[in-house]
């Protein structure tokens, strides 16, 4: 399934840390529920294919809602990088 990649460059990210990013992902690609799954840098490698993630072990979680912090947080990051 295609999707958005967020990276956590953090040895131990924390539960609240991992819900973001899984919310950015989402947001990302248009959604605000879904199932989206997280691994550690060793198990995952680049495809064929520009923007391909070969992902040999992982952890999927289902979001039902994203929070407004994370909505406003993105929002803020957006406008940063065109500001």
């Amino acid at each position: 399934t295609t999707g958005s990649h967020v990276m956590i460059k953090k040895a131990n990210p924390s539960d609240d840390e991992i819900l973001t990013a899984a919310e950015i992902c989402l947001l990302n690609s248009g959604l605000e529920d879904g199932d989206v799954i997280y691994a550690k840098r060793k198990d995952v490698r680049k495809g064929s294919v520009m923007g391909q993630a070969i992902v040999k072990t992982f952890t999927s979680i289902h979001l039902k809602n994203v929070r407004p912090e994370t909505q406003s947080l993105l929002l803020k990051a957006e406008k940063m990088k065109l500001g």
